[in-house]
């Protein structure tokens, strides 16, 4: 198991998933590839499983993880928002399972250069893909309070 990582609910999220060997899969939020590794071990032999994560370090620390799977752990650097498109690309259309895991990870949240946490000192970046967006320093530097509320409104829970 990676240090720092736990997968949670593991056990209820294979209960509630039911993979089964030769099953295709897809693990939306792959993170540290702890669920990915058990769906792998479920659906063998034959079976298949598409991982996303947004979030590249992500995706490199999943890749070494899953790397005995070889061709049957097909990885990419992808928000869940393209899940259609790439579940197509990549022939996973229809797939038998479907596990989001959302939220943050231990990783991001310890690392100082993500701007996570609000325990570490850093940059305030908040993003999962620093490709995308803008980080939230300027965010807070260029909206308005006004702005800034309807952004909370429309994104926080």
């Amino acid at each position: 198991m990676e240090a720092g990582h736990v997968p949670v609910m593991v056990e209820e999220v294979m209960q509630a998933l039911a993979p089964h060997p030769g099953s295709l899969q897809i693990d939306g939020t792959l993170g540290g590839g702890g669920h990915a590794v058990r769906i792998l071990e479920a659906i063998s032999p034959g079976g298949k499983l598409l991982g996303l994560d947004a979030d590249p370090a992500a995706i490199e620390r999943a890749r070494l993880r899953l790397a005995p799977y070889g061709a049957r752990a097909v990885l990419r650097q992808a928000n869940f928002e393209d899940l259609a498109a790439l579940a197509s690309r990549n022939g996973f259309d229809p797939a038998d399972g479907l596990l989001l895991d959302l939220g943050l990870s231990s990783n991001q949240l310890a690392d100082e250069a993500r701007g996570f946490s609000f325990r570490a000192a850093g940059a305030i970046d908040m993003r999962f893909d620093h490709s995308r967006g803008e980080p939230a320093s300027a965010l807070l530097e260029r909206l308005d309070e006004r702005e800034l509320a309807a952004l909370f409104r429309r994104y926080g829970e």
